[in-house]
């Protein structure tokens, strides 16, 4: 029979400080809303099926596509 480890330090409950702690504590800390938008910046708008496992027969982009500032659209089949 094996004789039990002693205590083990750094493990699961240790208190083990993160890189960034400092920054999120003191409010130092730069998060994507800090960061200034750039003119000329695009943005996405992901669109999912409400539906599991449904067959997707078409797509209507008019709408979208009809949005002022709109410049494309790309379509791509999840795997």
């Amino acid at each position: 029979m094996s004789k039990p480890l002693g205590r083990i330090h750094g493990g699961v409950h240790a208190a083990v400080r993160h890189d960034s702690a400092v920054g999120h504590v003191t409010g130092a800390a730069r998060y994507l809303d800090d960061v200034p938008n750039v003119p000329g910046t695009l943005e996405a708008a992901l669109v999912l099926s409400p539906h599991a496992h449904a067959r997707i027969g078409k797509i209507d982009f008019s709408r979208a596509l009809a949005a002022p500032a709109t410049t494309s659209r790309h379509w791509q089949w999840a795997a």
